[in-house]
């Protein structure tokens, strides 16, 4: 068996046991509980299975994720802008959107679910990495990832002058470039899990 197949057969199998700890299957010939017949990894589990009539949909939204992660994987990351790191997340958002385009309200409900994930993921990357951080770059960038709207085109030097303002903090011109050398490293972070099969497995609350 090749390392590839060994791999993918790996992965199947560990999402059969989380999908089976649910109560869900994705064999739909297997008796008890519903029937997930599309696994998509962008939807929490707990999500997921609230999902199960839109099945052609997360499917498409699924091959929209998989072209995603093609044409990513092969993009510089190293030294590169928030900005450009979080107009390629805005990308994937798009694509979920278009994947969607015939139920809006659907397409705007699988955005949020993912957006919320994004959130979460990146505040609890900048958990890790604030140790010794001084403690106004810390805040404005959590406020910062709180209020950002990753489905928008924004300007991070600007979005992070809101954050700053709306928490009463005046940063200096050496703190802004720590703000964004700081959240390049979380969004690069978080970037890099949405390359992985299952991006949401080490994130609390997305589960």
């Amino acid at each position: 068996m090749s390392t590839g197949v060994y791999a993918h057969n790996w992965t199947y199998l560990g999402l059969q046991r989380k999908l089976r700890s649910y109560g869900h299957t994705m064999n739909p010939s297997e008796n008890g509980g519903d029937s997930l017949v599309v696994w998509c990894p962008l939807i929490p589990m707990n999500k997921l299975k609230t999902l199960i009539h839109h099945m052609v949909a997360l499917e498409q939204v699924n091959a929209r994720y998989d072209d995603w992660r093609a044409s990513m994987r092969t993009k510089k990351i190293v030294g590169v802008h928030v900005g450009v790191l979080l107009d390629r997340v805005r990308i994937l958002l798009m694509g979920i959107g278009i994947a969607c385009s015939s139920n809006r309200n659907l397409a705007d409900n699988l955005q949020a679910i993912i957006t919320d994930c994004l959130r979460r993921s990146c505040l609890e990357s900048l958990e890790k990495v604030q140790e010794g951080k001084n403690a106004d770059v810390v805040n404005v960038i959590r406020k910062f990832f709180e209020l950002i709207r990753f489905t928008r085109d924004i300007y991070p030097e600007e979005e992070a002058e809101k954050a700053a303002m709306a928490i009463g903090i005046n940063m200096s011109t050496q703190n802004q470039t720590v703000v964004m050398d700081l959240s390049a490293t979380i969004v690069k972070a978080v970037y890099i899990r949405l390359l992985s099969p299952d991006p949401w497995q080490f994130t609390n609350d997305c589960e």
